[in-house]
């Protein structure tokens, strides 16, 4: 029987999320400590789906996608007037400062 590549992947305990998918090449086989818990998917179900930001739930053994991912927050609306207001109260500091005359 050919020996096979084992895949590992690393969870983190604080809130599920899977962190690292490896092998043994980057450092990676069954671990459990107080910040992760590493262990062998090779012959996982979904090893072929399994991705970093899904989550795992330990009492299913079922990797997942959060129902809920973090979204941006969108960028403030700048007017050109508080833009120049800006630079000028920046060119009135450097002026003061003896940066520029």
């Amino acid at each position: 029987m050919a020996d096979f590549e084992r895949k590992y992947v690393q969870i983190l305990k604080s809130d599920g999320f899977v962190n690292l998918i490896g092998d043994e090449s980057l450092g990676m086989w069954p671990t459990d400590n107080d910040t992760v818990h590493i262990f062998d998917i090779s012959k996982h179900p979904q090893n072929a789906e399994i991705v970093p930001w899904m989550r795992y739930n330990e009492e299913t053994d079922t990797f997942y996608f959060p129902e809920q991912t973090p979204q941006c927050q969108p960028l403030p609306t700048i007017t050109n007037e508080q833009i120049a207001h800006q630079l000028s109260d920046f060119e009135a500091k450097l002026i003061v400062a003896g940066v520029i005359s």
